[in-house]
């Protein structure tokens, strides 16, 4: 992993690589509209897609860092990253996901009664479950110890989550 850093000015975007002791025949870059390349003997660094289009790219090689300036296309634009996050698929219409459908699934293609398959059940549930869903999930766990599971952060969020033990059991709390 290559360490860099990066700032930018009204016209340029300034993102410093670290890496020592390169000859400046040996340092390639690559710079389209919206990615970087730079090649080294020792690695190659690849910056893309970056958060705004460039013009022109240059590069100055120092003993411990090389230092590429781009030009942004849209001059003042300030970039909050260097890069831009890749884009996600199309985002979800409702809140409410089909769990039924979930679960459905989950129980034919793992068999019933298994720690594999509840594990894999659970593992489905959050993966495919909104920002809410999951902040729900989280802290309705934490909170009650383990022995609440909610989906519903409209009731989770408004409170704090107590802890409830299975029949015939007494909840101990792990400080006493």
């Amino acid at each position: 992993m290559v360490r860099f850093d990066w700032y930018q000015n009204g016209t340029h975007v300034y993102v410093t690589v670290y890496v020592k002791n390169v000859a400046a025949e040996d340092v390639e870059l690559r710079a389209t509209a919206t990615e970087v390349h730079v090649h080294t003997p020792a690695q190659d660094v690849a910056f893309a897609p970056l958060y705004a289009e460039i013009g022109a790219a240059t590069r100055h090689v120092r003993a411990a860092n090389i230092e590429i300036q781009l030009a942004k296309r849209t001059p003042h634009e300030q970039w909050p990253s260097l890069t831009r996050a890749p884009a996600h698929a199309a985002p979800r219409t409702s809140a409410q996901s089909k769990w039924d459908a979930i679960a459905d699934e989950a129980e034919e293609t793992v068999p019933a009664g298994t720690d594999a398959g509840l594990n894999a059940f659970f593992q489905k549930l959050y993966a495919d479950a909104d920002d809410d869903t999951r902040r729900a999930m989280m802290k309705s766990f934490q909170e009650s110890n383990g022995t609440t599971l909610s989906t519903n952060w409209a009731e989770i969020g408004k409170q704090r989550t107590a802890t409830r033990a299975p029949a015939g059991m007494v909840p101990k709390n792990y400080q006493d």
